[in-house]
Parts: structure tokens; sequence; C-alpha cells
């Protein structure tokens, strides 16, 4: 449920309009620029709250009215870090994947990225795709629409400008391709250098950010070259190694076609999400790489690693469509058997344009209400992995 009104949103926490103005800081969901706070939410991240309130005070208090009625309103502000801690210390790292393209992967990969990061998770992404566009999902000087009136009116030297910004691949030897290079030389993981690539990105909330791992366009070519490195499958794994000692999760987005991409990012990680829409080419790609996953868990044996099929998140779902409605069934019977959580995302076209806005719907000021509709499953989703006892 989508609470649209700061009148809606007080009555839900049984609070005064006052005094939801004076925690808004501590509910990061609420918060939109540096001093102002859009009031719009949804239940499920309230809910959150309620319950982690109750847990921090072993049960004294129950909720946001409880304490208030306290006269302990400053519990919020002051217990920030501890309300939104995970239940368990152990960084948790997930791979999602389709072997089909479209199905809105690197998308909903980086919104349920910024969804974490506003609940004050560390959160680190990384791109293991060679179209690099979860690298430059937050890049602000490239979102652009080249139809706009502002281009016809530039200067000629403006032109160029935008053209350099546009052309200049922003990671080229910045990236994950600069690590498995430099180890393939030196035979030595360099875990400085690992850290001089991550770089921090704005999510677009007051003070959140994450940061990223990225990718260029060389790294399908480059993926080639390292299959000579020995146990390659485990490079990725070694390479997030001091990274998973910082960060509470680290989302991996992998490429669609390249085998050596997708097995590095499956090896590295403790779960594997999969992302697929509700129409019959992508249902065919979901059960191939379901029963891949059943060859790779035989494979990881050796390494002594244990990767789970973790949940389904289903895109571009249609409530009121019978064709839809089949492949919906299909699904939910395929996960069905393999215990699988799912998770829907709504046909929007806020969704589709995220990327080219690059900008998260969590941090969306207007259409802020349709904007968390949209991710209000992705959000479900975020709160069942911060509630994680463990791996």
């Amino acid at each position: 449920m989508i609470l649209n009104t700061r009148k809606k949103i007080a009555n839900y926490l049984q609070i005064s309009e006052e005094t939801l103005r004076e925690i808004a800081p501590a509910l990061p969901i609420l918060g939109i620029g540096e001093k102002k706070y859009a009031y719009t939410t949804g239940s499920n991240y309230l809910e959150f709250i309620q319950k982690r309130i109750s847990s921090l005070t072993s049960g004294d208090f129950d909720s946001v009215q409880s304490l208030v009625q306290s006269n302990r309103k400053n519990f919020l502000l002051d217990n920030i870090d501890a309300l939104y801690k995970k239940n368990s210390n152990e960084c948790i790292t997930i791979a999602f994947n389709n072997l089909k393209g479209g199905v809105a992967k690197t998308t909903t990969v980086a919104n349920l990225g910024a969804i974490l990061a506003a609940l004050n998770q560390k959160v680190l992404l990384v791109d293991m795709d060679m179209q690099n566009q979860l690298s430059t999902f937050f890049t602000k000087e490239i979102a652009f629409d080249a139809n706009t009136k502002e281009i016809d009116n530039m200067s000629e030297d403006e032109i160029d400008f935008l053209c350099d910004i546009i052309s200049r691949e922003k990671y080229a030897e910045k990236s994950i391709l600069t690590v498995i290079k430099d180890f393939a030389d030196n035979k030595i993981l360099n875990y400085d250098l690992v850290d001089e690539v991550i770089t921090t990105v704005d999510i677009g909330l007051e003070n959140k950010t994450l940061d990223i791992l990225p990718s260029e366009w060389r790294l399908g070519r480059g993926l080639e070259t390292a299959r000579s490195i020995p146990n390659v499958s485990i490079l990725l794994r070694k390479i997030l190694k001091r990274a998973k000692e910082k960060y509470d999760f680290i989302l991996i987005d992998t490429s669609p076609a390249n085998m050596l991409s997708i097995e590095l990012s499956f090896y590295a990680s403790d779960y594997i999400s999969l992302v697929s829409t509700p129409d019959q080419k992508a249902f065919q790609s979901f059960s191939n790489i379901i029963e891949e996953l059943e060859l790779l868990k035989k494979d990881v044996e050796e390494f002594k690693l244990d990767i789970k099929l973790d949940s389904l998140i289903l895109s571009r779902t249609v409530e009121n469509s019978n064709s839809q409605k089949f492949w919906k069934k299909m699904y939910k019977n395929k996960t069905k058997m393999k215990n699988l959580h799912i998770f829907l995302v709504p046909q929007k076209e806020l969704f589709s344009s995220a990327e080219t806005k690059n900008k998260p719907l969590i941090s969306y000021g207007e259409k802020r209400s349709e904007a968390l509709e949209t991710i209000s499953e992705l959000g479900d989703y975020a709160i069942s992995l911060i509630n994680r006892k463990g791996k």
C-alpha cells in the first residue's frame, strides 16, 4: 500500500504531522532533496521500521507511536544505523541473470541497489556486462534527450563538448577489466587497484550513495584472453574477497550472452536471482538457466562453494492480460518446484525510462507515488534481504 500524503502517513503511524516532520530524517525512504521531504512512502517500509523498533527495544516499545508517547523521539534519530542494520553480519552477494536480453535486468539491479542504499545499507554494484549500462546508470552528465530543443539552441563549441562526453567511454581502463588484466600480467591480485577503480555515485537521495565496480565494452574480448588463467572461474570471487568485508550487499549484473562472465559471476555469489518477463521466449530462457544451475551445483563442489537459487523478479507484468496470466502461472509452477521467492514489477513507463534518465525510482520527487508503487515489491525484496538471519 502506498501512502501519498503527510496526513496518511501520520495516521498510519498514529502520530501527529508535526512529529512526522521531526522524525522524517530517520526514515530514509521519505527523504527527497536537501531539507525537504516528499511525504510519500510504502506501508511495507513503515512496517519494517515498526518491527525494528520492537527488536531494538526488546519489546518495550513496538511502534513509532509508543516511542513518541514515551518522549523518546530522539531514539529514531540517534539509532538510524541500528534500525537499518542487517540481521546478519555477513555480506550477501547476489548475481542477477537471464540468458535472454531485454528483460530489464540492469534496471532492476540498479533500482534494487538504490533501495538498499536508501535503507542505509553499504552496497557495491558489480557490472560484468560488456554493454556497461549499469556502470553509467547513475551518471548524470550523459542523461539527455538527443531530440530536445536545447541541442538545437547550442553553439558549435557546446555541441562539440557534448559529442566528446557522449563518445568518451567513462570507465575505459578504469574497470573490472583493468583488475583482470593486471592479475593476468602480474599473477598477484592487487586489492588497492580494485579500490581505485570502484567509484561512488549519488542515488539522488540526501546523503545516500552506493559504489560501482564498473565495466567497459572491451570486457568481452578481455574475458576471452582470461580463459588461460588457472582456476579462472573463481577469479571474481577472489577480486571481491576484501570488498565483502566492507559492504552489506554486493549485486552483480551479468551478461546475457558471455558464458565466462556468467560463470565468474555465479562462482562469486551466495545467491542467484533470475530476472524475466511473462512471455514464451523469456520463460524458455528462464527454464534453461535453471537447468544450467543444476549442473553448476556439481561443478562448484570442488571449490567447496554453496550457491543457492534465490528468487525470480518478473518485470513488465500487466494485471489484466490473459496471456500474461498464463505465463505467470507457468512461472509460479516452476518457482514452487524450486522453492523460489517471486517478486513482480509492473509494466510502467517510469520503469522503462529510468535508465535513460539515469535516476532510480526511489529518488523520484515528481510522480513519486507511481514510482514507489512500481518498485514496491523490489522494496519487499530489499527488506527481506536485510532481515535474513544468514546465508
